[in-house]
């Protein structure tokens, strides 16, 4: 493209041709209009918020969100269609859950910093010793990580006891694919192995 030469100087400095050179990227500008689209439906963000924690069928969704089937997906094709969403087919059931991606990550870190709502604590049920697993110490938003290095903690001082991060997904309301992400991220692709 051609350099573009201001009308008024103030003192701008030789940053012009570096932001010129992202302003015209305008497909990047694009991408995160349609990320934040999103942002204009409450039902919408109460959907994603959901599937940032859980991954569920349209029929569990809609029975949560006081809707009918036919609303939810109404809501859900657009949160896909954008990426913050995925799905998989398993059978005749569709799961949906928040993707992996940085975008979603911040959109919901977004929505728990902006309104006081936060990341579900561990209600009662089994973990590796077979009692209750420990609620996330942390307080406030909690992020993948966090839970990654609690539960960690928990399972180093049941080692002889067995788990599946399915179960520690359900128990920590985080999603499995989210929960395997973080202990790679937090303790690397050695211990991320041995977690099946």
């Amino acid at each position: 493209m051609e350099e573009v030469t201001l009308p008024h100087r103030h003192g701008e400095g030789q940053n012009i041709a570096q932001l010129q050179a992202q302003l015209d990227q305008v497909e990047h500008f694009s991408a995160i209009s349609e990320v934040f689209r999103q942002l204009d439906d409450a039902t919408r963000l109460r959907i994603f918020w959901l599937l940032c924690h859980c991954e569920e069928c349209v029929l569990n969704l809609s029975a949560m969100m006081r809707m009918s089937s036919p609303a939810v997906s109404h809501h859900l094709r657009p949160l896909k269609a954008s990426g913050l969403v995925v799905s998989r087919r398993v059978g005749k059931e569709v799961y949906y859950r928040a993707a992996d991606t940085a975008q979603s990550r911040l959109l919901h870190r977004m929505i728990e910093q902006l309104a006081p709502i936060a990341c579900p604590g561990a209600g009662p049920g089994l973990g590796p010793d077979g009692g209750p697993l420990p609620a996330p110490q942390t307080e406030g938003p909690c992020t993948p990580q966090q839970i990654a290095r609690e539960i960690h903690d928990h399972c180093l001082q049941h080692l002889g006891q067995r788990v599946t991060i399915e179960s520690l997904a359900r128990q920590y309301h985080i999603n499995p694919t989210t929960l395997k992400s973080a202990f790679r991220a937090v303790y690397g692709s050695s211990l991320a192995a041995h977690i099946k």
